[in-house]
């Protein structure tokens, strides 16, 4: 089946159909059900599918924040949103995910340095309403061990956020591990990867160090 057919049994021109093929604009739900019975999709997978294109339509609450959220991580924030786990590296910063608001203000303002006070709110507010979801993802985070040792933010902001990644640890579905300075490494392709670093196979998180390190 050509574009131009499918497009002239569902009732759209091909130009909209190929925007939607290209997830250049959201499809309709009666177009996304039209488009699955054409192509051959039933029962329950239909509903489903319909469901999903219904959602899509609907505003996101990072949104509302698209005075201070660039394009390309309105896409990421969204998706970290409907996430059902979520994995990082970070051999800088502590994760936004786990920051306190005060290691995130001083982030931020490191980020934007000309940015106004009002500004800088937004996004701390923001970076807070990441952490904020009703279901939350289960959250695996390797920090290179430079991360815990870097004072950002001066010494109480910082001895707090240390205390917020303790505590994170001992949450359900968080795993936070630490990949100390003196972990061995191999080098796999053009990869470097950890040579040591335990697997993590409990649900319930915990702050582990290398054991190598």
């Amino acid at each position: 089946m050509t574009a131009d057919q499918a497009a002239k049994e569902i009732g759209i021109s091909k130009s909209a159909l190929s925007r939607i093929e290209n997830a250049q604009v959201s499809v309709m739900p009666p177009v996304a059900r039209g488009l699955l019975e054409l192509y051959g999709v039933e029962g329950d997978e239909v509903d489903a599918l319909v469901q999903v294109a219904r959602d899509a339509r609907k505003r996101g609450w990072w949104q509302a924040y698209d005075d201070v959220l660039p394009d390309w991580f309105e896409v990421y924030v969204g998706l970290e949103a409907e996430a059902s786990e979520i994995r990082a590296f970070q051999p800088q910063l502590i994760p936004g995910l786990l920051q306190t608001a005060e290691y995130a203000r001083a982030v931020i303002r490191a980020e934007h340095p000309d940015a106004p006070s009002e500004e800088v709110d937004r996004r701390v507010e923001l970076r807070m309403r990441r952490q904020g979801a009703d279901t939350p993802p289960k959250l695996w985070v390797v920090l290179d061990e430079a991360t815990l040792r870097r004072p950002v933010g001066g010494a109480a902001a910082f001895q707090a956020q240390l205390r917020r990644v303790a505590e994170e640890a001992e949450r359900p579905g968080r795993t936070i591990q630490i990949l100390t300075v003196g972990a061995r490494i191999r080098v796999d392709g053009q990869r470097i990867q950890p040579a040591d670093l335990p697997r993590a196979g409990r649900s319930r998180g915990r702050l582990r160090r290398n054991p190598r390190g």
